[in-house]
């Protein structure tokens, strides 16, 4: 009996250890989760506060879309946009599609990379003013999911939202290297130079 009570009682010490040892393991993993989503935190917040003070101000009055001819050489020097754009294209954005736009370019909105292709043909472009001077330049290709920006950097761009402002503009976003969409689109990017060639005939 003596032997029994004596096995009982180490019986009882040795779940006793097993439950401690448990509780032991399952704290650290939950403190260690902390501390992950820690750094997290601290990498959004340095990778924002890296972004041009331009854009994180974002202290705009008001902004213009354009067409733009496709030149690869914008994504070079975005300043060239300047004078590659349709001059019949330019729309007016309303203050809530350029806090939508700013909003991601900033980092105060949080984007998520689309998939890029390697090229970048940009038809889009957007002029950002203060008291009628130009303080931002954005250029976009939606085919190939890629913009360039100046000043450098920026924080991303949601495309897909964006795009949908130059829709709504009544500016068109067919896929330049889609044949289909090409022939179907009513409106060409081409259409928007003619204003351009009369333009300089006149000069």
């Amino acid at each position: 009996m003596r032997i029994f009570s004596i096995l009982f009682l180490c019986l009882l010490l040795s779940c006793s250890e097993d439950k401690k040892q448990v509780i032991d393991t399952v704290l650290p993993s939950a403190d260690t989760t902390r501390k992950e989503n820690s750094t997290s935190i601290d990498t959004t917040t340095k990778y924002v506060s890296e972004v041009h003070s331009i854009w994180q101000k974002s202290d705009f009055d008001s902004a213009v879309a354009v067409i733009l001819n496709g030149e690869l050489r914008i994504l070079y020097n975005v300043a060239r946009m300047d004078t590659l754009y349709g001059l019949s294209s330019r729309r007016k954005l309303s203050t809530d599609q350029i806090n939508l736009v700013t909003g991601y370019l900033s980092g105060r909105t949080r984007n998520y990379d689309s998939i890029r292709a390697d090229c970048f043909q940009p038809y889009h472009g957007i002029f950002f003013y203060k008291k009628g001077i130009i303080k931002g330049r954005l250029a976009i290709c939606f085919h190939c999911n890629v913009f360039a920006i100046h000043p450098q950097p920026a924080a991303g761009l949601d495309l897909d939202k964006t795009k949908a402002i130059f829709s709504s503009l009544g500016l068109p976003v067919y896929n330049w290297d889609d044949e289909t969409e090409v022939a179907n689109a009513k409106v060409k990017y081409s259409d928007f130079f003619k204003q351009n060639k009369k333009s300089s005939k006149r000069q």
